[in-house]
C-alpha cells in the first residue's frame, strides 16, 4: 500500500487507461468526512481526478477498473490540518503552556 501526505487542499492524481482496453473505472474516497469528486475525462485515455475533504485524518483511496482493484490500491492518503492554523500558534502562547523560550548569544 503507498502512503501519501497532503495538507486540507484540494487532492489531485491521474489516470491513464489508454492500454487497459474497455471498461468501467470507479473511484472511491472513505475516511473521516466526505470528499467531493471531480473527474476530468480528457478523451485520451486519461483522467485527472481531483477531491476535498474536510476533516483531517486517513483516508483510503480506491481505484477500480472492471471492479478490479489497480495495482496497490487503495492508497492510504493522510491529510494533515490547514497551515493556517499553525500560524496561530505565538511563543507566548507556549510559554502561557511552561515552554521556557530564551534567547541564547551565539558569538
Amino acid at each position: 500500500m503507498v502512503n501519501i501526505y497532503l495538507n486540507l487542499l484540494p487532492g489531485e492524481f491521474n489516470i491513464y487507461t489508454r492500454e487497459a482496453g474497455a471498461g468501467g473505472l470507479s473511484i472511491a474516497v472513505e475516511g473521516p468526512s466526505k470528499a467531493e469528486l471531480d473527474f476530468d475525462d480528457r478523451k485520451d485515455g486519461s483522467c485527472g481526478v481531483k477531491y476535498v475533504v474536510t476533516e483531517p485524518g486517513e483516508y483510503l483511496v480506491s481505484v477500480k477498473f472492471n471492479d478490479e482493484h489497480i495495482p496497490e490500491s487503495p492508497f492510504k492518503v493522510y491529510i494533515t490540518p490547514s497551515i493556517g492554523d499553525a500560524r496561530k500558534l505565538s511563543v507566548a502562547a507556549l510559554q502561557q503552556k511552561g515552554l521556557q523560550v530564551g534567547l541564547k548569544n551565539l558569538t
